[in-house]
């Protein structure tokens, strides 16, 4: 998936292969996202994206709380609705450290820098909100 519009998304963030997505979630329903960071892994799973309104889980290393703030290239930072532990992980999504669920609601459409920090760790995920809008995205799956 191409990233056009987000210039760092398609150096630093890209999807993973769909025949390496979560067995519980069809390759057609979200899109994973390796982090570049420092002191352990960002992983960041987009299971859902709706009216600039996103469901993103994480897999962190690292220890402590998890804060992820997005930001616009204008500088516009946005903190998640809710951002939450997940006990015992997302189905499927087997990735190192801790999951965390979050709401992202996006006040416009564009690029945005998902930054995470959870101990040591430190890093960041670009997503380009047009892109995955018009992607196949859809909500996630009953009782994810």
């Amino acid at each position: 998936m191409a990233l056009g519009g987000c210039p760092h998304a398609a150096s630093l963030s890209t999807p993973w292969p769909a025949e390496q997505q979560p067995a519980g979630l069809p390759a057609d329903r979200a899109l994973e996202f390796r982090g570049t960071s420092s002191g352990g892994q960002l992983w960041a799973l987009v299971a859902s994206l709706r009216k600039l309104r996103a469901t993103i889980w994480w897999a962190t290393e690292g220890v402590g709380s998890l804060t992820v703030v997005a930001e616009d290239a204008g500088g516009v930072r946005v903190e998640p609705k809710d951002l939450s532990f997940v006990q015992g992980g997302v189905i499927g999504w087997d990735r190192p450290g801790f999951q965390f669920n979050s709401e992202f609601r996006f006040p416009h459409s564009g690029c945005w820098a998902m930054r995470a920090f959870r101990g040591p760790m430190s890093g960041v995920v670009w997503l380009d909100v047009d892109t995955l809008a018009r992607s196949t995205v859809l909500p996630s799956p009953s009782g994810a």
